[in-house]
């Protein structure tokens, strides 16, 4: 059995540090946490044409979808 690790999801604006909106979540796999990141990008009140979806962990993003991405 895997242990569940935490990811941090952020919706930046232009791709720089201005956040418009910031998330925590668990999954399995670096894999399984792009696709929940993916879904809750969806699930905020507002996505910005502009805005890149970053997902990162401890603080180290490894993944950043661009607008159209996700």
């Amino acid at each position: 059995m895997s242990d569940r690790m935490e990811y941090q999801v952020a919706l930046l604006k232009d791709g720089r540090f201005d956040t418009y909106e910031t998330a925590l979540l668990f999954a399995d796999t670096d894999d399984d946490a792009v696709q929940r990141a993916k879904a809750l990008a969806h699930s905020f009140e507002s996505t910005p044409e502009d805005a890149w979806l970053q997902v990162a962990m401890s603080g180290k993003g490894f993944c950043s979808l661009r607008p159209g991405e996700f």
